[in-house]
């Protein structure tokens, strides 16, 4: 009991904290009142910055679906392929895969003898 009290401590100072800076960043007279001059500027991801340019470009980058969709491709493979849990499983099923616990051809008859 006092490991979840201590998690719900936690958390809820961590939220806290979290509120308080956030609201201190976007008060300007906070900032003011805080000596804060300058806020770090978000550094945008290269997915960000790509769109920021304008996203991709067909004639740009021509063929480039293929490229990623061959690219997956081989990468699923690569990856069922060295696994060994996926190459047994693999293994197992073609061994398997024609065996039937019930034969429904021999099952036939009782359904038939039954409704007659």
């Amino acid at each position: 009991m006092k490991k979840i009290f201590a998690e719900i401590f936690s958390s809820y100072a961590r939220a806290m904290k979290q509120a308080i800076l956030e609201y201190i960043l976007r008060s300007p007279e906070e900032r003011k009142r805080l000596h804060i001059v300058m806020l770090p500027r978000p550094i945008p991801t290269a997915t960000e910055k790509q769109l920021m340019r304008g996203g991709y470009s067909i004639a740009k980058y021509a063929g480039s679906h293929a490229r990623k969709v061959e690219t997956e491709n081989e990468i699923k493979l690569r990856l069922l392929n060295n696994n060994i849990v996926i190459s047994s499983l693999q293994s197992w099923f073609r061994e398997f895969r024609s065996f039937n616990l019930v034969e429904f051809r021999g099952l036939s008859q009782f359904i038939d003898s039954d409704n007659g």
